[in-house]
């Protein structure tokens, strides 16, 4: 089976929040620059809600994961290019969207619990390969080379993959090999600290999660885990 993976500790940069400061963050500060893309949908491919939304060098990929249960690809223009796979229970078909990646290669990722599988497709909807999990994702992002990480389901696996049971975080090959666990909100589990939100996120080409109960934001990478970021709150408290 996998490896548990230890966390490194050394290098933690603890940032300071105040929720009740009256903070202004300028958006030039962090944004350079804004594009608004109007998307051009009619009778046939329409969007209930945005869930996600993928941004590629040369498409747009829009996921509406509960209303038309759909991924809709478009180009910078606004113009529908084509719908990656469809609601169903047949061969490349997905039952429930739980989450999409994409990889280098510019393929889609999507991870579908009720199959409990990871099904890829190239960007003009075209299956290249499904794969099965023997756990349950909550999300999933591409680390890079051939490896993705997952937010797991605590408590379930499969028989024989019980480490996972207790595991937050699942990094993988692409084939599905599982390369190491890490975390278990039981054991780090701080009431004042939660989330509701993802709990992986990709910046500048950097791969970062955190627990639900947990106030450290760790970064990922194919052979260990570091802890980065302490969140310290003025009255210890915050719901994300």
């Amino acid at each position: 089976l996998s490896n548990s993976a230890e966390a490194d500790y050394s290098n933690v940069t603890q940032i300071q929040y105040d929720k009740d400061a009256e903070d202004v963050i300028v958006i030039d500060r962090v944004v350079d620059s804004c594009r608004y893309v109007r998307l051009r949908t009619d009778k046939s491919y329409l969007i209930g809600k945005i869930d996600q939304l993928l941004l590629c060098d040369s498409f747009i990929v829009v996921i509406d994961k509960h209303i038309a249960q759909s991924i809709l690809v478009f180009d910078y223009d606004g113009n529908f290019l084509n719908r990656i796979s469809r609601l169903g229970n047949g061969p490349g078909e997905y039952l429930i969207i739980n989450h999409v990646a994409i990889n280098d290669r510019k393929e889609v990722c999507i991870l579908d619990n009720a199959k409990e599988r990871i099904t890829i497709f190239d960007i003009n909807g075209k299956m290249i390969e499904s794969k099965h999990l023997p756990f349950r994702g909550k999300s999933l992002e591409y680390l890079g080379n051939n490896n993705l990480l997952f937010r797991v389901e605590n408590c379930y696996a499969e028989v024989g993959y019980k480490e996972i049971e207790r595991s937050s975080f699942v990094l993988t090959e692409m084939n599905g090999n599982i390369i190491y666990t890490f975390g278990d909100d039981h054991s780090y589990r701080n009431p004042s600290y939660q989330s509701y939100s993802d709990n992986i996120y990709k910046y500048d080409g950097r791969l970062y999660g955190r627990l639900d109960h947990g106030n450290l934001v760790y970064e990922f990478d194919k052979d260990s885990v570091i802890g980065r970021f302490e969140l310290s709150l003025k009255n210890d408290k915050l719901y994300s």
